[in-house]
């Protein structure tokens, strides 16, 4: 929206998006806009999503990957034949 809304000012077409005489330049300006922030919004939104929802499971599930690496660096059973 903020690589949008300037160009959209410019081009005269208002918060609508209703132009009536949009010259070809502004609207492949607007085209190129939205292609922009849709390449850096969506990687940014996915890792964000992703952070989240590890954090959400190790908060609820007590999930501890350090926890959990300690456990398989342990020394096999004492107990079993070798």
């Amino acid at each position: 929206m903020l690589l949008q809304w300037p160009i959209e000012i410019a081009a005269g077409t208002g918060r609508r998006g209703i132009a009536q005489n949009v010259s070809v330049v502004w609207q492949l300006a607007s085209v190129v806009a939205t292609f922009i922030s849709t390449c850096l919004v969506g990687p940014l939104a996915t890792i964000a999503f992703s952070l989240v929802y590890y954090d959400e499971r190790v908060r609820k599930e007590a999930f501890d990957l350090q926890l959990m690496m300690t456990t398989i660096d342990a020394p096999a059973l004492q107990g079993a034949p070798a």
